[in-house]
């Protein structure tokens, strides 16, 4: 169709999950919880595509690179930020301090970095132990789905047993099912399953988890997690790609290109335009929800943008180099 534009869903979903976060963040008055739980399905989906389906070796690869390219720049913009303010965390910048408190000095939601930091602590050393990358290639659906129902096992005794309200359930037991139901999004696409009885059966076992995990067991946030998480990764499960305006997929496709911009520097943004009221006397007007969320997405995109860019100049003058 004339101006419009096929993007693959999964993109769609990235860059939807990446606003929510944003908008959760500058407080329209309502809870928008559910787009880190989405972007770690998106993640998990990912992960599996260019990792799994061969040897245990390119899992832990997959996994490895996954974690690397999160808590690297999460650890560097946290140190950096830290003596800038002259607030040094030790548990911060050793990846624990969302087993201790809620508070944090790093200004982004570094938790979720360490979150998934421990996950792939436990992971990798599970998946080399044990050959899961092999086992996952034979069978798919049988190793990644036994794996998505100890995570959600895990989760369900963990709320259980235990009041993680004081953590706001920023633990790796609790989000370990997100990541491991985008490994099930592959199996079941990778399996023989037709595809509309594979897509009814992750739309019911999504639903389940969601009401048992989320609603059923009371979760931080659950109602709005519910709400939002599915409405993200149902498309992802029932279509391969959207057809959008021209401009609108072009700038959905920049967004879900910035998301892990967005996700370190959103909150800096925020610090940034309230600064700068602050200094010409609009200090109010600068904490407007609506200019907060232009910010807090904008502003990462042009730094992803900038970034991008001197690393596409480097990398050319590298190689011109060693060409001459």
């Amino acid at each position: 169709m004339k101006g419009m534009r096929s993007v693959e869903t999964v993109v769609v979903a990235r860059a939807a999950a990446i606003v929510l976060v944003v908008a959760n963040h500058v407080v329209f008055g309502v809870n928008m919880h559910g787009g880190l739980n989405a972007l770690l399905v998106v993640s998990g989906l990912a992960m599996a595509q260019f990792g799994f389906g061969s040897t245990t070796r390119e899992a832990v690869r997959a996994m490895f690179r996954f974690g690397v390219r999160l808590i690297l720049p999460s650890f560097l913009l946290a140190l950096v930020w830290q003596i800038g303010v002259g607030h040094i965390s030790l548990p911060e910048l050793g990846f624990w301090s969302n087993w201790l408190y809620k508070f944090r000095v790093a200004l982004f939601p570094i938790w979720y970095a360490q979150a998934v930091g421990q996950i792939l602590v436990v992971l990798i050393p599970l998946f080399l132990l044990t050959d899961m990358g092999a086992r996952i290639a034979r069978r798919p659906i049988l190793w990644v789905g036994a794996l998505y129902l100890v995570s959600c096992g895990l989760a369900l005794v963990s709320y259980a047993t235990w009041d993680t309200t004081y953590w706001a359930d920023k633990l790796p037991h609790l989000i370990l099912w997100n990541l491991i139901f985008g490994w099930l999004i592959w199996a079941v696409r990778a399996s023989n399953l037709p595809t509309l009885t594979g897509r009814w059966l992750l739309t019911g076992v999504l639903a389940a988890s969601v009401a048992v995990l989320f609603v059923g067991m009371d979760a931080f946030g659950g109602e709005t997690r519910a709400i939002y998480m599915p409405l993200i990764i149902l498309p992802v499960i029932w279509l391969d790609r959207i057809s959008l305006p021209t401009v609108v997929a072009r700038v959905t496709i920049v967004i879900s290109q910035a998301t892990l911009f967005i996700f370190l520097f959103h909150y800096y943004a925020f610090w940034g335009i309230w600064r700068i009221g602050r200094l010409i006397g609009f200090e109010v007007e600068a904490q407007n929800p609506f200019l907060r969320l232009f910010a807090g997405i904008v502003g990462p995109v042009v730094l992803w943008a900038v970034w991008t860019a001197a690393l596409r100049v480097y990398r050319r003058g590298y190689h011109l180099g060693l060409a001459a």
